[in-house]
């Protein structure tokens, strides 16, 4: 599972397909969400993603 939060006036537009390009392959359940602002002063983009891994 994966969550991109994008701060207010990102080009969604933009910014989604960037993102769905990387993720082709793999198809994991997105949640994207534009915010107000992020913990760090300045960014736009942050990503969360969670993995797992079978022997």
């Amino acid at each position: 599972m994966m969550t991109i939060l994008l701060v207010d006036g990102v080009d969604l537009a933009t910014a989604y397909p960037v993102a769905a390009a990387e993720l082709a392959d793999a198809a994991p359940p997105v949640v994207l969400a534009r915010v107000a602002g992020l913990a760090v002063p300045g960014a736009l983009v942050e990503v969360s993603a969670v993995a797992a891994v079978t022997p």
